[in-house]
């Protein structure tokens, strides 16, 4: 009986999952060809690690633009009749507080987090958020599999990106760990150990 229930969300959450996910592709497609995302978190990782679309909940998708893009990416979302929930805008120095929601009301319609900078809610981030290289992870991002403008990290920030959030969140989870034993075991070669150390030495985060 427990199996059985099992299966049926797991199907539940697939199903969910692929209407979040088509919609959201849908929605990116119609903004400006020059602006690029970065895709964060669980999307990044239901396309790139799992292989399962439904092994995790999409809550919501979490989505990177670059500070100069965001009144344009907000202005895009809103004409598409999303809501946002609080009235955050990028200051010029980096905060406690770097993304701002919105919603629809559109079923299957997923929730937007929108970022402009990869740390957010963390305590103290102060201390390593000034001297993450922001170009850097942009200029190395690579193209996510079924997108046109959505990138994801490359595999020694993205490896670095997650243990920063999953350490937020106290690895309260057990996706916190799995992800980041996926990540590695996935990558293969193409995560750099070496870029890992250096990269994480550099902001401040080893």
């Amino acid at each position: 009986m427990k199996r059985k229930k099992l299966g049926q969300e797991d199907l539940g959450r697939t199903a969910q999952n692929i209407l979040s996910l088509e919609y959201f592709k849908q929605i990116i497609k119609g903004l400006n060809p020059s602006i690029k995302v970065i895709l964060l978190k669980g999307e990044a990782l239901l396309d790139a690690v799992h292989e399962n679309v439904g092994l995790r909940r999409l809550a919501e998708i979490d989505i990177l633009v670059k500070r100069e893009d965001f009144s344009d990416s907000k202005g895009y979302l809103s004409s598409r009749g999303y809501r946002f929930t609080e009235n955050i805008i990028p200051s010029s120095d980096i905060g406690y507080i770097n993304s701002v929601m919105c919603k629809s009301d559109i079923k299957f319609w997923p929730a937007i987090h929108l970022h402009w900078h990869p740390v957010n809610n963390s305590f103290p981030s102060f201390m390593f958020a000034p001297r993450i290289d922001i170009d850097q992870i942009w200029n190395e991002a690579q193209p996510l599999d079924g997108y046109d403008n959505a990138l994801k990290m490359a595999p020694h920030h993205q490896l670095i990106y997650l243990s920063e959030h999953s350490l937020k969140h106290s690895f309260w989870k057990p996706f916190h760990l799995s992800d980041l034993d996926i990540l590695i075991r996935r990558s293969g070669d193409s995560l750099s150990w070496d870029r890992v150390i250096s990269e994480a030495n550099k902001f401040n985060m080893r």
